[in-house]
């Protein structure tokens, strides 16, 4: 970031800082500072500087009490002029108690009373707030009061009673108010029409199975150009570390102190890397004593790598002797009874092939546990299903006797679930029978599907030139080329024998430490790393070898048992010829080549490849690492075998240690399965829709992988995951950052591109999200709950800093930001309005009154809106705020608001004073748009599309312009991107009232295809027809 950069922005906050000191002076709508990556740190947002009361109630109170020195200070009115003075300067709390002390004092005066209420709508307290009106009314009627009075109190009963959501009794004062004649002076007809218009179309909501089925329908994210089946990575990119980290085991106090004080707690083993970050001081607890059990979301489950270590952990736990305290006293006692202890692991992912290919894993897994018991460890049968789980798990080529084995297993498994559908899976596991079809579906097609090796080595080449243009384009090869001379400048730093010690707590060979510092510097180059070592190996280094002919192939080395066995004499040699010559020669890579692609005895794992993705779009390379993948598979569970010198010795360690664990932990876990996308099973869980996923509402951990990356960041983790947390200390979720991860200069700036925060701390004053620890590039971030929600009064933003923050957010996800050229920005699908709704539901479950949120929304609503906030640029010289407050039209994005806002209606925590069409009103359409044509986009890009919408008016090259015509006119255009797109019929489906429909095809309307990351219209204009296909009415 330049220096200039850097003195704008500290600019902008001291006098946003300033702004909100003078907050009550404001008359005009404000904004929150501008909000940049890396703000510096001279200019830090304290918790004041945002907070919902400008000048402190202390220097009010102070200020007051030095002025009111009468004999009658305490007398009823003095109590109410001093509670006038702090609710003007917005000191609620003590304009509310100096309110009720007077009414105290003077219990039948109804002007006390409506004070009262007025202080307590606005603290968003509606329902103390009717109990103050309605003993105003009856002051009023027994005191023969003036009307207007009167009509001030039922203006603000109504708006509670509708905000509340107790529309019946909103509609009976709404007829008292209009019988009252001052009425008039305290209610404008616009607002007694949209009151009338909104109690009228309130009817009993759709059920929850609607909902369901909504939330299943409608998109949420924007549409990419060519949507594609989704991706399908069958081998994980983290290290596996253990969902129970943090929960199983005592501290070293209590260690010391002979056990936990409380058998009903269980208090955290914290993992490596996370030591400085998390409280000494105060132990993180997790009290078990409510439901007794733990629950585990494990969304984008891939290949279960954090399942297999959870079990691994919970099995090792449960062997110490003695065991810890609490939970696993429970969980190591002999007798079993639906009390007992429960670790429930819920899985989810949107692609089902994930789920065949992990049931496969386990059905294989209880295989070796039974084997296990009637055959020894170095057994032909051990060995031959560890090969199975080896190359299921790790190789993109099989040999034909494991694969032969593999389709048995198979079969097996689909036969089990044909007949006995999802009761057929063991006791300790779960899954919807709706899930089922495509289950199978996945597997009877890898029991037949022969893929070609020459496709896949095409695939491989391809793969390799596109992963080098990325790392080109991205500066990804810049980076790593600095981090590889960082380490080599360490290396080169150690002495002599700090070499040596390393080598010998790695286990690795009796060399010199010139040598071992050789080998060391040879492994930071990705190329040569592998021939550099294979020249200064011994005779005897298998793994070195393996390595090589991997390298050469992608095959693995089958273990020597095996080879044996089925006469595979083919790798015998080859390793003989390397061993001899200990460096690579031509010869013998194109023989290692040959032989492989040649060879019928080697075949494509078919369950590397997805149905769907693989008919489409060809086979897939993978380009993994399996030696390097094993290390990761241990995590921090199992001590690595280095010594070991075969890729099957290292894995058959794990193997044969996660069958026997999960041999023993089957009486107490739980694990269900669900194809489901994340934002879809999050919202049905907060409906309390358990019957349809999952019985666990809530959760005390969730790991999310990378998803993120691929729908709006952590603006999505905030609004539906954070959401699900347990409100304990101990309860978090974690998520990578894979995709984009050059883009930004640290954790705080990638925050900021999703959520428009320039601090972390502020995310826990607007979404509730505590951060807790981790980095950008090292560790996985971990968020969990606020400490206290709803959020203190005094720590929420002000309204009209709220209000800014939340037309920035509304500009920001309604038309896409200027993009860098060949600059990193992978997101596949971005969210759309709905997240808009999702944050105001979210918002008022953090502490901001409702008719705060209202207030927003029915500014936005009117098509108009006047802030200083302004359409979201990366324009180093544009920070996002316009010095004075600017007219921006918001009817372009109505359709996509009112649909919105349709939508969630029902299951907001609060009503709107507004008409708000039901979801009845809205029709699915769908219409051709002929002439579309695929622009070149950037490589680091997802094309994104929307619909324009024209009145004849409009000029279709103006879309260019349109952040900046929004700014200086009312458009009669309309920009939507909740709707489907179908690329090869170039067919488009979008939601609609049937009477804006009409009315745009009376006015001959067009539409025409747009891409948003460029501007620009990729089809041709096409008017609106009555003969617009109905798909399905909501």
């Amino acid at each position: 970031m330049s220096k200039d950069l850097d003195a704008l922005l500290e600019s902008a906050l001291d006098d946003f800082v300033k702004q909100e000191k003078d907050i009550a002076s404001l008359s005009s709508t404000s904004s929150l500072p501008p909000l940049r990556p890396s703000p510096p740190a001279s200019s830090s947002l304290s918790p004041s500087s945002l907070s919902a009361s400008s000048p402190s109630s202390s220097s009010v109170a102070s200020s007051l009490n030095n002025n009111n020195k009468s004999d009658d200070v305490d007398s009823a009115d003095s109590l109410k002029d001093r509670g006038n003075v702090f609710y003007k300067n917005g000191a609620l709390e003590d304009a509310l108690s100096l309110y009720l002390r007077a009414l105290s004092l003077r219990p039948h005066d109804p002007v006390f009373a409506s004070n009262a209420s007025a202080v307590l709508y606005e603290l968003g307290r509606y329902m103390e707030c009717i109990e103050k009106v309605d003993m105003a009314i009856i002051n009023i009627s027994n005191n023969n009061n003036p009307s207007l009075l009167h009509a001030k109190v039922l203006v603000r009963k109504v708006k509670s009673l509708s905000l509340l959501k107790r529309y019946k009794e909103a509609t009976h004062s709404l007829t008292h108010l209009l019988s009252i004649p001052d009425h008039k002076i305290v209610i404008t007809q616009n607002e007694i029409q949209q009151l009338q218009e909104a109690l009228s179309h309130e009817r009993e909501g759709p059920s929850l199975s609607c909902l369901s089925s909504l939330f299943q329908t409608l998109p949420r994210y924007r549409p990419p150009s060519a949507p594609s089946n989704f991706e399908y990575h069958a081998v994980g990119h983290d290290k596996a570390s253990s969902a129970l980290s943090g929960l199983i085991e005592v501290t070293k106090e209590e260690q010391e102190d002979g056990g936990a004080s409380d058998s009903d707690d269980v208090a955290p083993r914290q993992d490596p890397g996370y030591h400085d970050s998390l409280d000494k001081d105060s132990p993180l607890r997790l009290n078990i004593s409510e439901n007794n059990s733990i629950s585990i979301l494990f969304a984008g489950i891939g290949d279960a790598r954090h399942l297999f270590a959870t079990i691994i952990d919970l099995a090792q736990q449960m062997e110490q002797t003695p065991p810890p305290p609490s939970l696993l006293s429970s969980l190591s006692s002999s007798t079993t009874s639906s009390s007992t202890w429960k670790v429930h692991c819920t899985m989810i992912d949107i692609v089902p092939s994930v789920f065949a290919r992990d049931l496969l894993l386990f059905h294989i897994i209880d295989k070796l546990g039974v084997a296990l018991d009637h055959h020894a460890q170095g057994s032909l049968e051990v060995v031959m299903i560890v090969s199975v789980l080896l190359y299921l798990y790790l190789g993109e080529l099989i040999p034909c006797y494991i694969y032969d084995r593999l389709l048995v297993y198979i079969a097996e498994l689909e036969e089990c679930l044909r007949l006995g559908g999802a009761g057929s899976l063991p006791p300790h596991m779960s899954m919807r029978e709706s899930d089922l079809p495509a289950i199978l579906d996945v597997l009877a097609y890898w029991k037949v599907a022969k893929y070609s090796k020459k496709s896949l080595f095409k695939a491989i080449k391809q793969g390799e030139l596109h992963s080098e243009q990325m790392r080109k384009s991205t500066g990804i090869r810049d980076m790593m080329d600095n981090r590889r001379a960082e380490m080599i400048a360490t290396i080169n730093s150690l002495t002599d024998e700090e070499i040596l010690d390393m080598n010998k707590k790695t286990g690795g060979r009796n060399i010199t430490a010139a040598e071992h510092r050789a080998d060391l510097i040879a492994m930071m180059y990705d190329d040569d790393a592998v021939h550099n070592i294979l020249r200064s190996n011994s005779a005897g280094d298998a793994t070195i070898i393996e390595k090589e002919i991997f390298k050469q192939t992608h095959a693995i080395t089958p273990p020597l048992l095996l080879r044996k066995e089925y006469g595979d004499d083919d790798f015998t040699l080859l390793i003989d010829m390397i061993n001899e010559r200990r460096e690579t020669d031509p010869t013998v890579a194109q023989r290692l080549k040959k032989t492989i692609r040649q060879s019928e005895r080697w075949l494509v794992n078919p369950t590397f490849h997805d149905k769907a993705w693989t008919q489409k779009n060809g086979l897939r390379a993978l380009f993994h690492d399996p030696y390097n993948l094993c290390a990761d598979l241990y995590g921090i569970l199992l001590p690595f075998p280095r010594k070991e010198n075969s890729l099957y010795k290292q894995l058959d360690i794990l193997f044969i240690t996660l069958a026997e664990s999960y041999k023993s932990v089957k009486a107490h876990i739980h694990l269900e399965w669900a194809v489901a996308e994340l934002t879809q099973f999050c919202l049905l869980q907060l409906q309390h829709n358990d019957s349809e996923v999952g019985e666990k509402k809530h959760f005390d951990r969730v790991y999310l992988s990378n998803i993120p990356d691929y729908t709006g960041g952590a603006l999505c983790v905030f609004l539906y995951v954070t959401p699900l947390l347990k409100s304990l200390p101990s309860s978090f979720t974690s998520f990578n950052v894979l995709l984009n991860t050059t883009k930004w200069s640290d954790y705080t700036s990638h925050i900021y591109e999703y959520t428009l925060l320039p601090t972390l701390d502020l995310s826990r004053r607007i979404f509730g999200a505590r951060y807790i620890c981790g980095h950008l590039m090292t560790d996985e971030p971990r968020w969990g709950l606020a400490p206290t929600l709803p959020i203190p009064r005094h720590d929420l933003f002000s309204v009209d800093a709220l209000t800014s923050y939340l037309m920035r957010l509304f500009l920001f996800l309604t038309l896409p930001v200027d993009q860098v050229p060949n600059q990193h920005s992978r997101i596949n699908y971005p969210l759309n309005m709905l997240s808009f709704v999702a944050t105001l539901h979210r918002l008022v479950a953090v502490g901001y009154p409702p008719h705060w949120i209202s207030s927003v929304l029915a500014q936005l609503l009117s098509g108009s809106i006047s802030t200083r906030a302004r359409p979201p640029m990366l324009d180093n010289k544009n920070l996002d705020l316009a010095p004075t407050p600017t007219a921006i039209c918001t009817l372009p994005f109505l359709p996509d608001l009112e649909l919105a806002l349709s939508v969630y209606k029902p299951i907001l925590s609060f009503g709107l004073p507004f008409p708000i069409l039901p979801i009845s009103s809205y029709t699915k359409y769908s219409i051709t748009i002929p002439g579309y044509f695929s622009l070149p986009f950037f490589i680091t890009q997802i094309p994104v599309m929307a619909l324009y919408f024209m009145h004849p008016d409009e000029d279709p090259r103006h879309l260019s312009k349109l952040r900046y015509r929004i700014q200086t006119a009312r458009l009669r255009v309309y920009l939507t991107s909740i709707i489907e797109w179908d690329e090869p019929s170039q067919t488009a489906c979008f939601w609609m009232t049937k009477k804006r429909h009409a009315s745009m095809l009376a006015e001959r309307w067009s539409v025409v295809v747009v891409r948003l990351d460029l501007y620009a219209p990729v089809s041709m204009e096409t008017t609106l027809v009555a003969k617009a296909r109905i798909v399905k009415l909501l």
